[in-house]
């Protein structure tokens, strides 16, 4: 009866500990509100930079220059 007893809570704290190990992995491995942002603000960037590439040499040149 004891063994019985000792083996179904045996299983109960490997299920939970595999719940428990699952979900902190899953936060753990979420992408952050920080990373969300520097990818924004990375991808304005590059926009930003291929406009200012595509207006070199012409008169929108100075105008990119004063925004």
């Amino acid at each position: 009866m004891i063994r019985k007893l000792i083996r179904v809570a045996a299983v109960l704290l490997l299920i939970g500990s595999i719940a428990v190990g699952s979900f902190a992995t899953y936060i753990y491995l979420a992408p952050s509100d920080e990373e969300k942002l520097y990818d924004q603000k990375h991808h304005e960037a590059i926009e930003k930079l291929k406009k200012a590439e595509n207006a070199r040499g012409t008169a929108a040149e100075a105008q990119l220059a004063r925004d």
